[in-house]
Formats: structure tokens, C-alpha cells, sequence
């Protein structure tokens, strides 16, 4: 992670927002550049809800009735 943050250092402000987007492999890689550390990404990404992102994905899709 370290060597992708200094690779992205010129997109990367002073608040640490992105002035680019960028493209990871994996929720796990970009929560790993946020992170700074090696971080699961179905467990580190949470929705507005409270839920992580592997909640989300597994979750049962509404029945269209209910939509």
C-alpha cells in the first residue's frame, strides 16, 4: 500500500481526498490504500445503513411486490 500511495501522491491532497479516480482489483485493495494496512473490504466498507459490503452482497433481493 505504501508504494501505491506514492505512486498516487500527486492525486492525493492535503485532506487526503482524491482529485482522480482509481481503479482497484478488489474492495480488499482499496480499502488496503485507504486503510494503509491489509484490510478485508467486505468487512471495511459499510453502507449508510450500517452494513459491510459483504452484508449487502449476500443480502436476498427484495421481492418486486415489496420494491
Amino acid at each position: 500500500m505504501i508504494r501505491l500511495r506514492e505512486k498516487y501522491k500527486d492525486i492525493i491532497d492535503n485532506s487526503f481526498v482524491l482529485s482522480k479516480e482509481i481503479r482497484f482489483t478488489s474492495p480488499s485493495a482499496a480499502a488496503g490504500f485507504v486503510g494503509g494496512a491489509s484490510l478485508n473490504g467486505n468487512d471495511y466498507w459499510v453502507t449508510d445503513d450500517g452494513a459491510t459490503l459483504g452484508q449487502y452482497l449476500t443480502e436476498e433481493p427484495l421481492p418486486k411486490e415489496n420494491c
